[in-house]
């Protein structure tokens, strides 16, 4: 009977204990997780809902990459679209936007600890060349993204990963 009230107890306070589980820590470190795969003429292979979206909801730490935020409820980005390759990399990858001329990027690629590796603002270019090369990073790195149009800003961001 003792047993039985121990095996009893035990049950409980697991249950108590994944009962109790909230998620990820808001205030924990950030996890790169998931990768769209994307070949080199930018063919999508393999799709991480997360990535290359323009609806990003950031914690304090990530929006204090930029030094200015404006404000998130905007509009519908119809036909709007933002995209990264090859994915996986050698460090130095295309990124590929859908917007209107007047729309401007900024970007962060960061690692994991949230080093900001490079920093751009105000690219109004639909294609540009991202070299990350001299970093020797053969690991997942993260790039930030707005994409800023007047005083309203669609955020996302994209997990790369350099080999």
């Amino acid at each position: 009977m003792k047993q039985l009230t121990c095996v009893l107890v035990l049950l409980l306070l697991i249950g108590i204990g994944t009962s109790c589980d909230k998620g990820p820590d808001p205030n924990g470190p950030i996890v790169f997780e998931g990768l769209t795969l994307i070949d080199e003429n930018g063919l999508v292979l393999g799709f991480d809902s997360d990535d290359w979206r323009l609806d990003d909801e950031w914690r304090d730490d990530e929006a204090a990459l930029f030094m200015e935020n404006k404000s998130t409820d905007c509009n519908d980005a119809a036909g709007w679209d933002i995209i990264g390759y090859p994915n996986p990399s050698d460090g130095q990858f295309f990124i590929q936007m859908a917007k209107p001329e007047s729309v401007r990027l900024a970007y962060r690629l960061v690692d994991e600890d949230l080093n900001v590796l490079i920093s751009r603002d105000s690219i109004f270019n639909d294609v540009i060349i991202v070299n990350a090369r001299n970093f020797l990073i053969q690991d997942t790195v993260r790039m930030y993204y707005k994409l800023i149009d007047g005083e309203c800003e669609y955020r996302g961001h994209g997990d790369l990963l350099f080999q």
